[in-house]
């Protein structure tokens, strides 16, 4: 019994940080693929704010959305370029701009949630790991009775982790709500 329980424990262990470290390459990757977009749309609007603009913006507001752009810090743009004229600004933005401003809001919401359902899974699995790995030196010690416990807990804290890897995977799979194509501009 004992011997089934290092290998049930192990195992599990293996296969979760295994899964995670290739989910997270996936995931990279289309995080890479919803940066490349937002940095497309994030161009666009900042473009089109300068030439739609009859007055410059204060240097500060400029230099500061500037920097967000080319930083990427897409959340913060997004901020900036809801400032208290967006209103007035908005009504001069022609009908493609104001779509390419409502996929840059739900891209900057789908990217958030991509990270978080990221540490959600990174904290699952690391908890799954240390959970086996920390009973695999109790297992001499527990009663042949509790091992079935705790074995079936691991494979509990395994099935978390695969949900939450299902989920992160389908959404860096999904579009975000951008049917966009985004063409490199070369």
């Amino acid at each position: 019994m004992e011997t089934s329980a290092y290998y049930a424990l192990s195992t599990v262990a293996q296969a979760m940080a295994g899964a995670m470290g290739f989910l997270v390459a996936i995931v990279l990757f289309g995080l890479q693929g919803v940066d490349r977009q937002l940095r497309y749309f994030a161009d666009d609007l900042v473009v089109g704010r300068i030439n739609d603009t009859d007055q410059t913006d204060p240097p500060s507001l400029a230099n500061k959305i500037y920097g967000a752009l080319v930083a990427g810090r897409f959340s913060e743009l997004l901020g900036l370029l809801d400032t208290p004229d967006a209103t007035e600004h908005l009504a001069r933005m022609t009908r493609e701009r104001r779509h390419h401003l409502a996929t840059f809001r739900s891209l900057v919401a789908h990217r958030r949630k991509i990270v978080r359902v990221l540490g959600f899974s990174l904290v699952a699995t690391s908890l799954c790991v240390l959970y086996c790995e920390g009973l695999i030196g109790l297992v001499p010690l527990l009663q042949c009775a509790r091992l079935p416990v705790v074995i079936g807990g691991a494979y509990l804290l395994s099935v978390v982790c695969v949900v939450a890897f299902l989920w992160l995977a389908w959404l860096a799979s999904s579009s975000g709500g951008s049917n966009t194509v985004v063409k490199s501009r070369a």
